[in-house]
């Protein structure tokens, strides 16, 4: 019991006796009693001490001319609280480990912990180890388990308000678990043979349980637990789970493995976020067996802080301040100071109670599957569980606001959610997603990161489009552009897949991780066909193809006129048979290297790989060496160009259709258009000239806009044909539609008008007016004639009333790149002579 006198030794009566606690107005309590002893003293007992008793009681005394005051500090020791502890309802085996701990939750420092076995004080042995962890913590450990150690364990705190003990009963037994076995129902014969096996069972982890016990403990306080196995085969895994999610070492909660069958888990400073389930989970051979106790944390009232704002208020105004409670446990109190003195509602001051306090948000924690393929969809629910409303929800990406997009999907679900869908993942949405809530209390987020398996892309390739020819090189090159590592990159030719080693003359090689090269040194028929290039990764494959068209050449059957010399008159026929090559095949007779005139031979075509050559009557003169050629290479021409930038109006300028390859007789052709340009009517300025075999020139003396367009040359052999085209761009110089003012002279007053229109010729355009060779911006009259755009190629001129200074000549100067082009006419007006042009 503790008692303190308040007595007023001078002041006029009467006097009025308060008492503040902390500042705040003493509440009511059943252990503290108020009582007047007189008209000047009053005293205050507290009958009961408790640890919340202490702090700074003042005692106020008021009369008519003012108050006074005096505080004086009560200090309380806490006596000691000790953690229950427990060994366990089961008996421990012979030789296995035991451990409790003695854990002081509350108390005064200094606090000295000592150990008790069966009445007696015990210390540190061979056999049992008791160590001191912190200031309020004592460990009793015995690693091998004997008959011996059976009895009562005590631990006993002491410090200078008193003491308290707690005690376990240890008990120990050998009971080994033997799997059941039987001989058999049936009688065994006279000299048989039987065995039975005597098994041990698998014995199950037993843990010891524990406690952080029934009261919340106060913030920054300390709390330590232990997670013993008394039973059990070895080896054993001891692992710590916090609302169901495990635990490891961090800056605030540490592990510490003693032995191996004890893990203890301390929490130096305990905070608000530290209140929740721990477990003990326990594993090895024959399974798992987990314990939890449920850590209670005080959390201290927190109030968001508030102003009445730097300006001063005028007299008579209103201001309203908001004391928001936004931590701590209930039930909670809240009132008003004014100086230091409770205030009410009264005398203009309106105090109002919205609810017990205000709950910052809570977000339910969410996540994304642990892998998730390209072109999937995905969605993910932000819910705040907790906090007050009106609350804001927003989403980030990679710490960066998040916007709705043709493929991002925020939805607004009630008050509390908000979902996130994403249709379709690619590469890009691979990070971490966040979503914060915020309310007047503050702002909470959650985060959760999105791993896309993105599918190989190959980037396209081909052979060209012209077939190769056998014995040629080709290559392709097959370059993963997008795609996870590791990426398998593979070759098919016609869906079959490639060797590294091979006999069809194929190479592949691989540089780096994301290309593939396929090389054919010396193309073969046989290497036609499709290639594929399949890359493969976790999030599946894709496949880019070519075909690969081998030109055969073709190939003669022999053919001969027979061994015996033919005879005058008499009748001879050859055929010219091409059994293989690609087609189209061209296939000549020639005698003696020359091309074939003479009308008494005949070449007849049989199908087309075969030609005949017939003589129906033979002349000394027909005797020779008769030659057959096959040719299947078509032409190929050499690009051609007008150059890169456009011709200029009258400008003149040749191009030549060269063909490098192809066998002959070749027939070149130029085209306008697609029209052959000896058809054209009107095209005098354009002239055709053959270089040599291979070559013919087209020149244009002086183009115009008639000749702008596309000009293709056509090669044409009897294997193919082949054509190229180059665009011819011509800048057309500007052309000024005919104007002129009336035919009759002006009269003084009277108004005119002229258009310049540009009716041809390419843009852009400038379009200016001058007067006597002046520009009408310069003239003296400048501000009083009216020059106006009518779109872009034409350019209005109006004077609203002519006079003397007006009379002369008007010009428009039209502009472009090609070329400019004038326009005038003159303006008379009467009493004035006209101007001589």
């Amino acid at each position: 019991m503790a008692t303190v006198q308040c007595a007023i030794t001078k002041g006029d009566l009467p006097v009025t006796f308060n008492w503040l606690f902390k500042g705040a107005e003493l509440p009511p309590d059943e252990s503290i009693v108020m009582s007047k002893n007189g008209q000047r003293i009053s005293v205050l007992t507290i009958e009961t001490i408790r640890a919340f008793h202490a702090g700074f009681y003042t005692c106020v005394a008021i009369n008519h001319a003012g108050q006074s005051n005096h505080s004086s500090e009560l200090k309380v020791i806490v006596y000691p609280i000790l953690l229950p502890f427990e060994f366990g309802d089961e008996p421990a085996d012979t030789l296995s480990t035991t451990t409790v701990s003695c854990t002081v939750a509350k108390g005064d420092f200094p606090i000295e912990i000592n150990w008790m076995f069966n009445g007696a004080k015990i210390d540190s042995s061979e056999s049992v180890t008791i160590t001191k962890s912190g200031p309020r913590m004592s460990i009793l450990y015995i690693d091998s388990v004997r008959p011996e150690h059976a009895g009562l364990y005590s631990c006993v705190a002491r410090n200078k308000a008193g003491f308290t003990e707690h005690s376990s009963e240890l008990k120990v037994i050998v009971s080994p678990i033997v799997i059941p076995f039987e001989f058999g129902e049936e009688p065994f014969d006279v000299y048989s043979a039987t065995t039975v096996s005597c098994a041990v069972t698998k014995v199950l982890p037993i843990i010891l349980p524990f406690e952080f016990g029934e009261e919340p403990f106060d913030i920054y306080s300390a709390t330590t637990v232990t997670c013993t196995v008394t039973k059990g085969d070895t080896p054993i895994e001891i692992f710590w789970l916090f609302n169901g999610q495990r635990i490891y070492n961090s800056d605030s909660v540490l592990i510490t493995k003693s032995g191996h069958r004890n893990s203890l888990l301390s929490i130096e400073s305990l905070q608000p976020v530290h209140a929740g389930v721990y477990t003990c989970v326990s594993k090895n051979h024959a399974g798992s067996v987990e314990h939890s106790s449920v850590l209670r944390v005080m959390v201290v009232p927190y109030i968001m802080p508030f102003e009445f704002g730097d300006e001063p208020f005028d007299t008579s105004s209103m201001t309203t301040v908001s004391c928001a409670v936004t931590k701590g446990d209930l039930p909670l109190e809240i009132m008003w100071l004014f100086n230091g003195y409770p205030v009410h509602s009264a005398d203009g001051i309106s105090i109002m109670k919205s609810g017990p306090r205000v709950t910052p948000p809570v977000i339910n924690p969410f996540h994304f599957e642990s892998e998730v393929d390209s072109e999937e969809s995905v969605q993910v629910t932000c819910h705040v569980s907790k906090g007050d409303l009106p609350l804001e929800i927003i989403w980030k990406f990679n710490n960066r606001p998040l916007r709705i997009s043709s493929n991002v999907e925020i939805t607004s679900i009630g008050k509390r959610s908000s979902s996130l869908n994403i249709p379709s993942v690619s590469a890009n949405h691979s990070g971490v997603y966040t979503c914060f809530a915020k309310n007047i209390a503050g702002v909470r987020n959650q985060s959760a990161e999105l791993f896309v398996n993105v599918l190989p892309r190959i980037l396209p390739f081909n052979f060209g489009d012209e077939p190769s020819f056998t014995e040629s090189f080709a290559t392709v090159q097959c370059a993963v552009t997008v795609g996870d590592l590791p990426i398998t990159i593979e070759w098919l030719h016609n869906g079959v897949p490639i060797p590294r080693n091979n006999d069809r003359g194929v190479i592949i090689q691989h540089s780096g991780r994301r290309v593939s090269t396929l090389t054919l040194e010396s193309i073969r028929d046989f290497n036609a066909g499709n290639y594929s290039c399949l890359a493969r990764n976790v999030a599946g494959s894709s496949e880019q193809s070519a075909e690969l068209i081998v030109n055969v050449p073709p190939k003669i059957f022999p053919f001969s006129f027979g061994d015996e010399p033919m005879n005058y008159g008499d009748s001879v026929s050859i055929q010219c048979n091409v059994p293989s090559g690609d087609l189209p095949i061209g296939i000549r007779w020639y005698f003696n290297g020359a091309t074939i005139n003479d009308p008494s031979v005949v070449v007849t075509n049989v199908g087309k790989r075969s030609k005949v050559l017939t003589i129906d009557s033979v002349t000394g003169w027909h005797a020779g060496n008769y030659s057959c050629e096959a040719s299947n290479k078509p032409e190929v021409i050499t690009p051609f160009t007008f150059g890169d930038d456009p011709l200029n109006y009258d400008e003149s300028v040749t191009i030549y259709c060269g063909i490098t390859s192809g066998d002959y007789p070749i027939l070149i052709e130029w085209f306008f258009n697609g029209t052959p340009i000896e058809r054209i009517d009107n095209m005098e300025r354009i002239s055709v000239a053959a270089i040599n075999k291979r070559t013919k020139s087209l020149t244009i003396e002086g183009v115009n806009e008639q000749y702008a367009g596309n000009y293709s040359c056509r090669a044409s052999n009897l294997a193919s044909a082949t054509s190229y085209t180059a665009d011819l761009v011509v800048i057309v110089p500007p052309k000024i539609a005919p104007f002129m003012f009336d035919e009759e002279a002006l009269n003084y007053g009277d108004s005119a008008s002229v258009q310049c229109s540009v009716i041809s010729g390419d843009m852009p355009i400038m379009i200016e007016w001058f007067f006597n060779g002046t520009p009408i911006s310069q003239t003296a009259f400048a501000d009083s004639v009216n020059i106006a755009d009518f779109g872009k190629r034409t350019k209005a001129l109006a004077i609203d009333g002519v006079d003397a200074r007006y009379a002369g000549v008007f010009m428009c100067k039209a502009t472009n790149q090609a070329s400019t082009a004038y326009h005038s006419t003159e303006l008379i007006v009467n009493g004035l002579c006209p101007l001589e042009t």
